[in-house]
């Protein structure tokens, strides 16, 4: 392992330094660029060996699996924004109530919400996971609830500022997914097979810390509030993840609840559709999520102006992403996944528009919540994803409704975190006058 990460967390403050150092950000960046091709790699290698019919399955479980990581990504947002915020502040000893490590009250809640699941199986199950075996129902609440430590701990780090160690980590997780579904694939495995072999990493962050004081620290790092607090802040951060991850990665599951058996057995093209037409853009900001909070707290640079900045090159790099893959995808969906797979251009570009507006409003998101405004982060995403399943059964073709409802869900959503940061600089500027006057 990188000696960057071997080294011991130090008791300085981060809160003065750099927001974010040029080999911090090539870590991220390359961190992303692993998850991104990993993914990629786990979808390559299962279209080409199971069926359309039973891929489709397949990918209704990673649907499924990533949606229930990305309702757990509310607990690496909280964990970011609580450890970053704390780093800003002079130190002050915590009383003794409040020391529970935040990795503590982040599985808590992560096991309760794992035991509800599980209770209400027998009413999901039968509708969502048709071709599955029983079994997936354990491993895709069990995977979850694990993996919403790995979560913690990357927001932890991040809020530290822990850049190397957080990149290895993300990379790591990664890269053993993709080696262990590749594994899977040669050892002749069917659908089942594959459904454990894309969980298993999950458990990587529990064993990361015998070689790693950084993320030994981690694990240890104390919360900022009462343990109630706590839990209230995660479980609206969760809240929120939840129509995050319902439009970023568990539509699928959305198309499968909107779609008859016959339609959705010719559905994996345009699932695997949406899925690589969102990964360039979705993944890396996902992975630099924490330094977008951190970024926008940053009191040395305008959170308007930034916010600008950051959207703005977000709809450059996916507007000549969309000619693209408009372009020459369809002849790229068939040359990785096979000739079943191929999907028009005018598809491949309208879907990748519509990833656009869904990172525009990932990006609002971090803004919002870098205020603090748990609320106002939720109803941004919970709009969002009210509009894009009720359009999910509009009546219409599964490609023409799946483009509708992706692009216009996250339209919704940004105009309710566009509202919510319009009254936050209101007022600002009315307290801004009162002072001067």
């Amino acid at each position: 392992m990188d000696a960057s990460v071997k080294g011991p967390a130090t008791g300085k403050r981060a809160g003065n330094g750099p927001l974010i150092t040029g080999s911090g950000a090539a870590s991220i960046g390359i961190a992303s660029g692993v998850a991104a091709v990993s993914g990629y790699g786990v979808l390559v290698i299962v279209a080409h060996v199971l069926s359309p019919a039973r891929n489709a399955d397949f990918l209704v479980y990673w649907s499924l699996l990533f949606a229930l990581i990305g309702v757990y990504g509310g607990l690496q947002q909280e964990a970011t924004r609580a450890v970053a915020t704390a780093e800003m502040l002079p130190a002050v000893p915590l009383a003794p109530r409040r020391r529970s490590p935040i990795l503590l009250w982040s599985l808590v809640v992560a096991a309760a919400l794992t035991v509800l699941a599980l209770a209400a199986s027998p009413w999901w199950r039968s509708s969502v996971l048709v071709g599955s075996a029983p079994l997936a129902v354990l491993l895709l609440c069990g995977g979850g609830m694990v993996y919403s430590g790995h979560l913690t701990v990357v927001g932890i780090m991040s809020g530290r500022r822990q850049w190397s160690a957080t990149a290895v980590l993300i990379g790591a997780e990664s890269l053993l997914r993709l080696v262990i579904v590749g594994a899977a694939a040669l050892a002749g495995v069917g659908l089942g097979g594959f459904e454990a072999a894309a969980t298993a990493s999950t458990a990587l962050w529990l064993l990361m810390p015998l070689v790693s004081p950084t993320l030994r620290s981690a694990i240890r790092a104390p919360a900022d509030a009462p343990p109630a607090q706590v839990v209230r802040r995660s479980l609206q951060a969760m809240l929120a993840a939840l129509g995050s991850s319902a439009l970023v990665v568990g539509f699928p599951t959305l198309l499968r609840l909107s779609s008859t058996t016959a339609e959705w057995a010719t559905a994996a093209p345009l699932v695997l559709a949406i899925s690589v037409t969102r990964a360039p853009l979705l993944i890396p900001l996902n992975a630099f999520q924490g330094v977008a909070i951190g970024y926008f707290l940053d009191p040395r640079r305008g959170r308007a102006a930034a916010m600008v900045r950051v959207i703005g090159g977000i709809v450059g790099v996916g507007v000549i992403g969309a000619v693209l893959a408009a372009l020459v995808g369809p002849p790229l969906m068939g040359l990785f996944f096979g000739p079943a797979y191929r999907v028009s251009g005018v598809v491949l570009g309208a879907l990748t528009l519509a990833a656009v507006a869904l990172a525009v409003l990932t990006m609002t998101g971090a803004g919002v919540l870098s205020l603090a405004h748990h609320r106002a982060y939720a109803a941004g995403w919970l709009v969002a994803m009210a509009v894009s399943l009720g359009l999910v059964f509009a009546p219409m073709s599964l490609s023409a409704r799946a483009i509708l409802a992706l692009a216009a869900g996250p339209v919704a959503g940004i105009a309710v975190h566009a509202f919510a940061l319009r009254g936050t600089a209101r007022a600002a500027g009315g307290s801004g006058g009162r002072s001067a006057a």
